[in-house]
């Protein structure tokens, strides 16, 4: 991340354009995710990913890693029927109190 954030510094101090810094850092994240999770393959057999959370209401972001996963092998899982953010958290909080209850 040091890199990454060194590099973007000097790419402001160079006149680059935001939208070109920013395109950059979301790119270098995906790849170093699509890097991380092929390691953890490598070591786990396990090809199935699950993007879940805030973060890949980045429509950007999201689109980049998945296609970072796929190229690499990876197979990712994507919200379809629930958002990532806090409205699937508050479901999956209705279904544990639920469960809790004896429902």
């Amino acid at each position: 991340m040091r890199d990454l954030l060194e590099a973007m510094l000097r790419d402001a101090r160079a006149g680059e354009s935001e939208g070109s810094i920013g395109l950059r850092f979301h790119q270098s994240l995906a790849e170093a995710l699509g890097e991380l999770l092929s390691e953890l393959r490598d070591e786990t057999q396990v090809s199935t990913v699950a993007l879940s959370g805030g973060v890949w209401q980045n429509s950007l972001l999201l689109d980049l890693a998945v296609r970072q996963l796929v190229h690499r092998g990876l197979r990712p899982l994507l919200h379809a029927n629930v958002p990532p953010n806090d409205g699937g958290l508050s479901l999956g909080q209705a279904a544990a109190a639920v469960h809790a209850a004896g429902g």
